[in-house]
């Protein structure tokens, strides 16, 4: 029993050791190149970032292959072929090489099978002209997503078939690497997107000249713009997060109330001439709208309080009404 465990154990380098020396002798000079590429098919998924993991693959097949020659292509909105990364071939321009979206090389390459140019100059003459030799689909689900494009190598020789299978292997695995880099890449672009939409909003709050306050639906403060900042003399800081009865003086409360309740029933409500004790001292007249937040019909996520400040306008017509009185006396 112990004999059989020791034997066990040891089996499983002792094994890997055997396959190392057998391949050693098998592709001789081609072992390091070999061994390379495998470990570059293992590394590539381990970075999400489609442009970094573009370049350690045409790197790395570039380095192990001695390849001057290396384009990775991608589709654009076309559905056309193009340059996403090269080496040693022109990215933009009328030399760069691109392969139409309904041309007969694509549908040949959807079979999984990489196309010689080399066996098929005539007919792929102008991408061969770039100094690409092979062809290589990246395919997920029976879908070319990419399309690794090597040339000859150094000294213009030609790939071998060991070379080609290797390369064609890598490319599948590539696949799936590109693909979630595309996804990330995506997603990055949407999130950025929605960040300045986000910031895009923001700023048009930040610029009215009406204080604005957003409730939460358990009527906690979760917005008070800079206009409401100057109205109540109190930062935001100071307010957000606190309930809507610590927020506001109980009288302006007990006024706002039923416009509240109009408020979480949809409909817009109006308060006119509300008198607010501001934080710092100052005795202020403004008009409220009360409006439910909905980030969809029907889907409400709080109340949005509009407070304009009416206290010169108020006094202004304080004053005409008082000048018109007295007038009508003076005229008795």
């Amino acid at each position: 029993l112990l004999s059989a465990l020791v034997v066990a154990l040891l089996f499983t380098p002792v094994k890997a050791r055997i396959q190392e020396t057998l391949d050693r002798l098998f592709y001789k000079e081609r072992y390091s190149s070999r061994k390379a590429l495998v470990r570059l098919s293992e590394d590539l998924n381990a970075d999400l970032d489609l442009e970094r993991t573009s370049e350690r693959l045409l790197e790395g097949v570039g380095t192990a292959l001695g390849l001057r020659e290396l384009a990775l292509l991608l589709p654009g909105q076309s559905g056309d072929f193009a340059p996403f990364r090269t080496r040693g071939v022109p990215r933009t321009g009328e030399g760069r090489p691109r392969i139409a979206a309904l041309s007969p090389l694509v549908a040949r390459l959807s079979l999984g099978q990489p196309v010689d140019l080399d066996a098929t100059a005539v007919e792929h003459a102008d991408i061969a002209a770039r100094g690409l030799a092979w062809l290589f689909p990246c395919r997920v689900k029976g879908e070319v997503i990419a399309v690794l494009g090597v040339g000859r190598k150094d000294g213009l020789d030609p790939l071998n078939s060991e070379e080609v299978d290797t390369l064609k292997t890598l490319a599948a695995q590539a696949a799936t690497a590109i693909m979630n880099g595309r996804l990330f890449h995506s997603l990055q672009e949407k999130a950025e997107e929605l960040r300045g939409l986000k910031e895009y909003n923001e700023n048009i709050l930040e610029s009215l000249d009406s204080g604005i306050v957003v409730l939460d639906l358990e009527s906690r403060v979760v917005r008070w713009n800079r206009a409401m900042e100057a109205l109540d003399g109190r930062s935001r800081q100071e307010v957000l997060g606190r309930a809507l009865d610590s927020a506001f003086p109980g009288t302006f409360l007990e006024a706002l109330r039923g416009a509240l309740v109009l408020g979480d029933h949809e409909e817009i409500a109006h308060i006119y001439k509300l008198h607010l004790p501001s934080a710092d001292g100052r005795s202020l007249m403004v008009n409220v709208s009360v409006a439910p937040f909905q980030a969809a019909p029907g889907e409400r996520h709080g109340t949005i309080l509009i407070l304009d400040d009416v206290t010169a306008r108020a006094r202004l017509e304080e004053q005409l009404q008082h000048a018109e009185k007295m007038a009508s006396v003076g005229l008795l």
